[in-house]
């Protein structure tokens, strides 16, 4: 049982980034036709019920969050960019459903890690149990991908050649030639060489066998047309604890384990968004660390999110059930019931109601 939930940043955002337009503007612009956008469509509404749904739960414990003042105003707003998104998509105007889509994810909240670890483990303790699956760690409490979203992840670098910086108390390992993601998402996909790499701190020996190394900064550049400028995700560093890294490479006696790191987006102007939980199992055999997820892996293995998220994950994907209305008089909108608030319930069945084809169950004759 975990014991603890603790912000790990500050910063919860009530918008998304315009990064993120921009990675639409990939998806459409090499869409087949509309049965495409319909189908790429209907993932976005899934993961976009499940941020709404958890802006309705978050509402009742958090009231004074951005968007919280007036909940029902803020699901009507986006409800409304949603069905104009849909209707330029059956239209095929793309430009049209990029607008919208824009404006629509920087109105969604909202990026936050929280750590989910028994208290009485101290922080090396903590990430040593964490190659046991004893101890969470950190997790993130927003949905970017959903669970039919696929991303993997190949990358290797040297740890017998490292690139001393300053004092030699960090080394810069770049990832090799041969290094690529590849993503089949709702909001983009295609295949990339990685360009980038990790500056790493001082190794540290665990109890009972093993390595702690810190990772200082992450750069993981994505390949783009000739002529464009690279989409660039970066790490950013962790406060918590006082621990200034951005994440860290576990490894046990055999040289397997994981790495975890807080990284954001940056945007072509510079900004940064996020934070977003990224981790991945890695493996350090002669002098090559290599960091390799499953090919065509789960989106939520490598950006995992708290269990309150994959449980909503879940009721969207459930056949439809009817719900009381929030307009209703004996209405509690924060009464929970099966896992979600009754405001968060009543979301989705509204949601369910405007976008049939976009759920199990509620899907319409002919």
């Amino acid at each position: 049982m975990f014991h603890r939930t603790d912000p790990v940043s500050s910063s919860r955002q009530p918008q998304l980034t315009a990064l993120i337009g921009l990675m639409f503007v990939v998806l459409f612009s090499g869409l087949a036709g509309c049965v495409d956008c319909e189908k790429r469509f209907c993932r976005g509404v899934r993961v976009s019920s499940v941020q709404l749904m958890s802006v309705a739960d978050r509402c009742c414990l958090e009231p004074e969050l951005p968007g919280c003042e007036d909940p029902e105003r803020f699901f009507q707003l986006i409800l409304e960019k949603l069905m104009l998104a849909d209707d330029a998509c059956h239209e095929d105007n793309y430009d049209r459903m990029l607008d919208l889509l824009e404006e629509l994810l920087r109105s969604l909240p909202f990026f936050a890690l929280e750590t989910v670890c028994d208290e009485r483990l101290a922080w090396d303790d903590s990430l040593r149990d964490w190659l046991d699956e004893r101890c969470e760690l950190i997790r993130n409490t927003g949905a970017f991908f959903g669970p039919e979203d696929t991303v993997s992840v190949t990358a290797e670098l040297r740890f017998d050649q490292p690139r001393a910086l300053g004092s030699g108390q960090r080394t810069y390992h770049a990832f090799q030639p041969d290094s690529k993601a590849s993503f089949e998402t709702w909001f983009a996909s295609g295949h990339s060489n990685l360009e980038g790499g990790l500056t790493l701190g001082l190794r540290r020996p665990l109890p009972g066998g093993g390595l702690i190394i810190p990772v200082h900064e992450a750069v993981f550049e994505l390949e783009s047309d000739p002529g464009q400028p690279f989409h660039r995700v970066r790490s950013t560093l962790l406060s918590q604890l006082d621990r200034r890294v951005a994440g860290w490479i576990v490894l046990d006696d055999r040289g397997r384990g994981r790495v975890g790191l807080q990284l954001c987006l940056e945007g072509h102007d510079q900004s940064r968004h996020g934070p977003i939980w990224f981790e991945c199992p890695v493996t350090l055999v002669r002098g090559m660390l290599r960091i390799e997820s499953a090919k065509g892996g789960d989106a939520l293995e490598l950006f995992p999110v708290v269990d309150s998220i994959r449980e909503l994950f879940d009721i969207v994907g459930s056949p439809a059930e009817s719900m009381s209305s929030s307009g209703d008089r004996a209405f509690d909108p924060c009464e929970r019931v099966d896992g979600a608030s009754r405001r968060a319930l009543a979301w989705l069945q509204r949601l369910r109601m405007v976008f049939p084809d976009c759920f199990p169950g509620t899907r319409t004759a002919g």
